[in-house]
């Protein structure tokens, strides 16, 4: 995904979700975010709803 978007000359920042977790990054650095599946996460069914509450809810708090 990163390499797409370089060949369109987007700027890239490839990192981990627990960047935003533990406050190294914030989305208020970004313009855009692109949140990639992969096996951790893509092959459970309703780990969905595991993602909204990890990742979804506390990045949303961000901007309250």
């Amino acid at each position: 995904m990163e390499a797409d978007f370089h060949r369109a000359e987007f700027e890239t920042i490839d990192m981990n979700m627990n960047d935003l977790l533990i406050g190294e990054k914030t989305l208020k650095d970004f313009h855009t975010l692109v949140a990639c599946g992969g096996f951790s996460y893509g092959d459970v069914l309703g780990v969905g709803e595991r993602w909204r509450s990890q990742f979804i809810e506390p990045a949303r708090a961000q901007y309250v």
